[in-house]
């Protein structure tokens, strides 16, 4: 990553510390700040214009500070910083609360009846009309709980014929721990990031263990060779795109929802890569508590099979919960995202660290294709930070957007 002084020019970054009521401004200057040097805060509030020589850049700001004119430190500097308190009369800040975070493309979003199509092609995955009913997935809680309740559910000493009936009636419902859920045709599941459909109901997805032209038939593998699962990729069969993923054993196939294209109740952007990782982030730091994962390639077949394979992004989260505004976003807007520290490791890197008996770090994966995007994508917004906030240590620090309707809308 480069911090050439060409890249920077003049630019403006605000961060909302929500837990302080204050906006966090940086100003980077292409050269040391001067008598031109200028800053200052609109009347409403809403923007801030920074001047330095014959340049000027204006940013509308995340939230209303109380307006006031900013001095500039008398010692010349490249970046100059900024502390601006929030305005009293404005309403308090929404409290982030990890489990009430909006997922992409929830049931309620998706209409009834809506195609999936392949975002890069356009071409119906999943042809229109065919899923009648969309439902949400548990959360990643729920297998979880199941078991807690099967181990420890209170025992009946009197039980009759009539409970163990009841116990039986009460599997066949799905409530067993040995229970599964399983996709149905007509019926789409909506996971964190991805929707769940029968293999019948995906007519123009293929599915191979090698390339996206040479499909692989569920009938020939040897879905024991790993376990009691088999996934294979899913390519849309027009242009080959990376679409999703087939579970060979219950044939049940997860498009992801950074790939796929479908009908929702309120028009808008799809959701990215990045939005989706950020959303199953906030699950993971909901469910374990970690805030460190290891985001590692799709294999197939055994691990160490794949230990020359493309490599994994490790991932530190800082701060789940980040509203900012950047000159060279090319937004100019409030964002929600997430602070992370991330760097690149080896596939054997990324294991070891993952399979290390005090580990407390949670392993994900994604097609390679996937953690490339992600990792363009966490270096493009480290070079939106302040110079002296971009590194730290053997880490880079990135900004991980999360889904929020509001601002798609």
């Amino acid at each position: 990553m480069s911090d050439k002084d060409s890249e920077q020019g003049l630019a403006v970054y605000a961060e909302l510390l929500s837990n302080l009521r204050q906006l966090s401004v940086v100003a980077s200057l292409p050269s040391l700040s001067d008598s031109t040097t200028s800053v200052f805060v609109s009347d409403d509030g809403l923007s801030l214009t920074v001047s330095h020589q014959e340049q000027s850049r204006m940013l509308y700001l995340p939230e209303k500070p109380i307006a006031s004119a900013l001095q500039v430190p008398a010692q010349a500097s490249n970046e100059i910083s900024w502390r601006l308190r929030l305005s009293p009369l404005e309403k308090p800040l929404q409290r982030f609360i990890l489990e009430d975070q909006p997922l992409p493309w929830s049931a309620r979003d998706v209409l009834a009846g809506s195609a999936v199509t392949c975002r890069e092609c356009g071409e119906e995955l999943v042809q229109k009309g065919r899923i009648g009913v969309w439902k949400d997935l548990p959360s990643d809680n729920w297998a979880e709980m199941m078991e807690f309740w099967h181990c420890h559910k209170p025992v009946d000493h009197h039980k009759s014929a009539e409970g163990a009936a009841s116990d039986e009636t009460t599997t066949k419902k799905g409530y067993g721990a040995n229970n599964v859920i399983s996709a149905q045709q007509g019926t789409g599941l909506v996971d964190v990031t991805s929707f769940v459909l029968s293999k019948v109901d995906c007519s123009a997805v293929s599915y191979s263990t090698s390339a996206p032209n040479i499909e692989t038939t569920v009938e020939g593998l040897d879905i024991a060779d790993t376990g009691p699962t088999k996934f294979l990729p899913g390519y849309c069969k027009t242009c080959s795109a990376e679409v999703g993923v087939l579970n060979a054993s219950t044939q049940a196939v997860s498009l992801f929802k950074w790939s796929v294209g479908c009908d929702t109740a309120v028009p808008g952007p799809a959701p990215d890569i990045a939005e989706c990782l950020a959303a199953t982030l906030t699950a993971t730091i909901s469910r374990s508590g970690s805030a460190k994962s290891v985001i590692a390639p799709h294999l197939n077949g055994s691990r160490t099979e794949q230990l020359g394979s493309s490599g994994s992004l490790y991932l530190w989260i800082l701060n789940p919960n980040v509203v900012y505004a950047a000159t060279k976003s090319g937004q100019n807007v409030g964002t929600s995202a997430m602070k992370v520290l991330f760097r690149t490791l080896s596939v054997q890197e990324g294991n070891d660290i993952v399979d290390a008996m005090n580990s407390d770090v949670q392993e994900l994966t994604l097609p390679t294709t996937s953690i490339q995007a992600v990792t363009r994508a966490l270096e493009t917004s480290n070079r939106l930070l302040p110079t002296r906030e971009r590194v730290f240590q053997e880490w880079h620090v990135g900004l991980l957007h999360r889904w929020n309707p509001d601002e798609h809308n």
